[in-house]
């Protein structure tokens, strides 16, 4: 009797999560992750396959902005505020860097 209770307790304090959303956490932490690699990666070997992954995780991130509307409207401004993070992680420059034309041919 107190282990059926104890399940019973257990049951209901666990949350329970739908596993297409927490497939679309994993995707909007690999889009993140894959921006922040390509960023690293930069000058390197890695850098043409590492902007390969976060192109692809950029558009996929961009295409479960709007199948993901379906899910409720937090699903869908999660995404979109992951591609706009992963966008500006990519592509914005905070810091000075040496550029094309300051290089000597």
């Amino acid at each position: 009797m107190a282990s059926f209770l104890f399940a019973d307790l257990v049951a209901v304090a666990s949350p329970t999560l739908s596993p297409t959303l927490c497939a679309v956490g994993v995707v909007n932490l690999l889009t993140l992750v894959s921006a922040w690699f390509a960023r690293l990666a930069t000058g390197s070997r890695y850098e043409r396959g590492c902007q390969a992954a976060c192109l692809f995780l950029l558009a996929t991130t961009g295409t479960l902005c709007g199948v993901s509307m379906h899910l409720g409207p937090g699903t869908a401004v999660t995404s979109a505020v992951t591609l706009t993070v992963a966008t500006l992680i990519a592509v914005a420059d905070s810091g000075e860097t040496v550029g094309a034309s300051d290089r000597s041919a």
